[in-house]
């Protein structure tokens, strides 16, 4: 099993991104794998604005959560897909195709959802995805320890930062 930083570094070498990255919903950077010259912290910050906005459209218009969100400008490409309560971000460039992006997020989604929580929560952390039907303000469910079964954005901020 990898750790956060080699899930990014796949994710990154295959999709030819620049930069390969894990935020909190609120634009905290956790890890990063960036070549040199990306604004990363920038980019979190307007990516979790982009995410909740897409949120709340999706609810709004009766759609969905989104499962990616995508910009494309004149030579870049972001791709930001809601990884529990983080963000994992993907910034291609001009080598980068919008489809092996997109076919690296998905095939790399599993490893890196179990790499963010083994790195952020250690060993034994790895859980059982919780119920999908439950809402997202409900208290998480226990695994008969006291460690969540699946963690919620205030333990991963407090395992950031005491980092």
């Amino acid at each position: 099993m990898e750790s956060l930083s080699g899930a990014l570094r796949t994710m990154k070498t295959r999709s030819l991104a620049e930069s390969a990255f894990v935020a909190s919903s609120d634009g905290l950077v956790l890890d990063a794998i960036s070549d040199d010259g990306v604004a990363v912290d920038s980019i979190a910050a307007y990516a979790a604005g982009s995410v909740s906005v897409a949120e709340r459209m999706g609810e709004d218009a009766e759609l969905g959560a989104p499962q990616s969100v995508i910009h494309l400008y004149g030579n870049k490409t972001l791709m930001i897909a809601p990884v529990g309560p983080a963000l994992l971000v993907l910034v291609g460039n001009g080598r980068s195709q919008l489809g092996m992006m997109r076919v690296q997020l998905q095939a790399g989604l599993a490893d890196l959802r179990s790499a963010l929580e083994r790195d952020l929560f250690g060993p034994g952390a790895e859980q059982p995805a919780a119920d999908a039907s439950a809402p997202a303000s409900a208290p998480a469910a226990t695994n008969g320890h006291t460690t969540p079964a699946r963690p919620n954005l205030d333990a991963i901020l407090e395992a950031a930062v005491a980092r």
